[in-house]
């Protein structure tokens, strides 16, 4: 994504404020309507699970999502956005369209698991905080992609030459992370 928009911020300041702006919008819009729908399915597991099962549920949870990032394998679906849209639709449009999937979030890849935890975690025990986690994890990365975009330009290639090493690391906080939070919460339901 900063690939392409780093680009487009250094080739024009307008082209790439419309298609920041667009992304941010549209990503908010993304999250806006996955977290309506969270809050609902919340709502329905509080209803048919128990608060035990619910809480063994998030610590199952915990470990696959902990496990699988330490074995360098986030639950993610492998595609993105069409490429070819980049030569197809406007600035705005396409930070628009780019906005919207990442805002779903589950549509996009993942470098980690820490938002399927968090977004697990606020499903299985507070409905409440739904849409603060799935907002919150929406608006951090459309953020995200805006200050990368600004802070890269045109020179990319420093941030890809990284990347792979950065996300490994990362994954291995993140899971390392996730197995501590299984066993704090299991600890706390027994004692």
């Amino acid at each position: 994504m900063v690939g392409v928009s780093g680009p487009l911020v250094a080739d024009s300041a307008t082209d790439g404020a419309r298609f920041l702006l667009g992304l941010t919008i549209a990503g908010l819009a993304g999250s806006t309507m996955l977290a309506l729908v969270g809050v609902a399915f919340s709502l329905l597991v509080q209803r048919l699970v128990s608060f035990d099962g619910r809480v063994i549920a998030l610590v199952a949870w915990a470990v696959l999502l902990g496990g699988a990032d330490l074995a360098n394998r986030t639950p993610q679906w492998f595609r993105q956005v069409p490429q070819r849209l980049v030569r197809e639709l406007g600035p705005a449009t396409l930070g628009s369209v780019w906005g919207f999937d990442l805002g779903l979030i589950v549509t996009t890849k993942k470098v980690t698991s820490l938002a399927w935890l968090a977004i697990g975690g606020s499903v299985l025990l507070r409905p409440a905080l739904v849409p603060v986690c799935v907002i919150g994890v929406g608006l951090t990365t459309s953020l995200s992609i805006v200050w990368w975009s600004l802070r890269v330009r045109n020179d990319t290639e420093c941030l890809m030459k990284r990347q792979q090493d950065w996300m490994a690391r990362a994954r291995v906080m993140s899971g390392s992370a996730m197995l501590l939070t299984a066993v704090t919460v299991s600890a706390v339901a027994i004692g």
